[in-house]
């Protein structure tokens, strides 16, 4: 006898909820890292009182419970007449990964020297080739620790996506739904899967952001070229 045709649907709905998620997901993140790089450049470029303005207006949704921002979004979703939907989701999911990646890709651009892309400049780039060939290399380990520490917060969160989510059915939605019926052992393993994930990428992340300082101090040292009448420690 063949599986309960509810069986199967119930495990393709599963599967297909498991994929959708880490797609919007991504694709959340993504963004989050093409608009949170130049954020952090504009960031560390300007001083005084600037500086001070832009870090907390990108800070701000750190600062704010997953509640209250999930809340002001469907109010301004309200006031324009927006539909929450997939869409929605992904919004809110860059507002809050947004000022993750551009603080932790902030840090890594406050060590690297502007002269560099300067110099860049004066041999012929353009400002937006310099840039890309001179400051995003070096700020990549930034960007790295930055996409998977965030990609785990936003897995992981699970009110903003209750309040700002339309008809569609998510995987955070369906673990709740499923979990006012019963505890099933499905669902223990994809908890399990998701802990499992979620540590992963914050350690890898953390051991991006932090090990390669350490590995680049180590080279600074190795590598140092002693000029005319210096001596190398």
């Amino acid at each position: 006898m063949g599986p309960d045709r509810g069986t199967v649907y119930g495990a393709r709905r599963r599967d297909w909820l498991i994929l959708s998620a880490a797609g919007f997901l991504a694709l959340a993140v993504l963004i989050g890292a093409v608009l949170g790089t130049p954020a952090a450049v504009q960031i560390a470029r300007v001083k005084g009182r600037l500086r001070a303005f832009n870090l907390g207006m990108i800070a701000v949704p750190l600062f704010l419970p997953p509640l209250v921002l999930g809340l002001a979004i469907i109010v301004g979703l309200n006031a324009l007449g927006i539909q929450r939907g997939l869409w929605t989701i992904i919004a809110g999911h860059i507002i809050l990964t947004l000022p993750v990646v551009t603080l932790l890709v902030l840090v890594r651009l406050e060590g690297l020297d502007r002269n560099q892309e300067t110099a860049a400049m004066d041999l012929g780039a353009r400002p937006w080739r310099a840039f890309l060939t001179v400051s995003v290399p070096q700020a990549l380990p930034g960007i790295l620790a930055g996409v998977m520490i965030a990609f785990a917060i936003s897995m992981d969160e699970f009110i903003l996506t209750f309040l700002v989510t339309g008809s569609q059915n998510t995987l955070p939605l369906y673990i709740f739904g499923s979990l006012r019926i019963r505890v099933t052992p499905e669902l223990n393993a994809i908890s399990a899967l998701m802990l499992g994930a979620s540590f992963a990428l914050l350690t890898i992340g953390a051991l991006i952001a932090i090990g390669r300082e350490r590995l680049r101090g180590r080279a600074g040292v190795v590598w140092k070229i002693p000029l005319a009448g210096e001596t190398l420690p």
